[in-house]
């Protein structure tokens, strides 16, 4: 249930306008030609696995008008398609959903650096290093970037002795781009 839509006019004579029921939503919505709709995930849509109230019907009811809908994370743990995958189980979204609805901040990454043209010639991809989970190194792959970095096998050790950080040879060479995402198992060993 929606309860307020605040009036971004510039005018301070209009007040904002209080929404109580769904028939009232539909009806502004209808009235005011709103074709794009922009939702975040977390905590907006579902906490955890649990749908929030509404939520459900919300997301079917606009996708059946017609109207564009995109959900939106700051999460970069995960893939536009790991996103979807989740959307469609806790909305019970299932076959409405595409890919291209989601907006994952791994994603936007990618697209960024891709706008930042840091490509290299036909022979070398440009390379960037990933502090980071597996959905976040997939997006930068997909974006077509050699990723180093990332995920540390499950028998790495987290620490280094003094003797061991003197002599550790960075194995991935040179980087064009860093990017660091949210990482559980984040240790000194990914500071070198």
């Amino acid at each position: 249930k929606v309860t307020e839509v605040v009036n971004t006019s510039c005018s301070e004579s209009k007040r904002p306008l209080l929404i109580e029921t769904n028939d009232d939503f539909n009806s502004y919505i209808h009235n005011n030609s709103i074709e794009n709709f922009l939702f975040d995930c977390d905590g907006v849509l579902y906490r955890g696995t649990d749908a929030m109230p509404c939520a459900s019907q919300t997301i079917q009811q606009l996708i059946s008008r017609g109207k564009k809908v995109f959900f939106v994370t700051n999460n970069a743990a995960s893939t536009r398609m790991e996103l979807k995958t989740k959307l469609e189980k806790v909305l019970n979204c299932r076959g409405i959903l595409k890919e291209d609805m989601m907006i994952g901040s791994a994603y936007v990454a990618g697209q960024y650096l891709k706008s930042c043209k840091l490509t290299k010639d036909s022979d070398n991809k440009t390379r960037v290093h990933v502090i980071g989970t597996a959905g976040l190194c997939s997006e930068l792959q997909s974006a077509g970037f050699d990723i180093s970095g990332g995920q540390d096998p499950v028998d790495t050790p987290s620490g280094m002795s003094r003797d061991e950080l003197a002599a550790y040879q960075f194995p991935e060479g040179e980087i064009d781009a860093l990017v660091i995402g949210l990482d559980n198992d984040f240790n000194y060993r990914k500071l070198c």
